[in-house]
């Protein structure tokens, strides 16, 4: 059996975590345009020998790559994002759930039956007289 307690976690950390992390990609992509802009800034009116342009070069490919790898995140969270972000208002009902899932959980495994008439029995099951 699949743990619900471990599923419905995951659902209420998405729903609260993957619109930030969509947010968060949005501003490093913000600043890696900015680092983009700054290196051509350089490259368009600086001074450069060879092996400057050579590490230029390698930080600008490293700058567009990161910024790359953020914008495909984002193109994959985008459909979700903004159907999360409108239900994070049930976020609350989700840590009841898991409340009430942890007592129930613990009920379960603290479970003992009271005979009602055959006392005799008490002892084969729970072991006492």
């Amino acid at each position: 059996m699949e743990n619900i307690e471990d599923v419905t976690k995951i659902i209420r950390d998405s729903i609260k975590d993957l619109p930030k992390r969509y947010k968060q990609n949005e501003i490093d992509m913000k600043k890696l345009d900015l680092e983009t802009q700054d290196l051509l800034h350089v490259i368009e009116l600086g001074k450069i020998d060879a092996i400057l342009r050579q590490k230029l070069f390698e930080d600008l490919r490293q700058v567009r790559q990161a910024r790359r790898k953020l914008k495909e995140e984002n193109e994959l969270l985008a459909p979700v994002v903004f159907t999360l972000d409108s239900i994070k208002n049930k976020l609350p009902q989700f840590d009841e759930g898991l409340g009430k899932i942890r007592k129930l959980k613990m009920r379960q495994s603290n479970r003992a039956y009271s005979f009602r008439v055959r006392h005799d029995l008490d002892k084969v099951l729970n072991g006492r007289s």
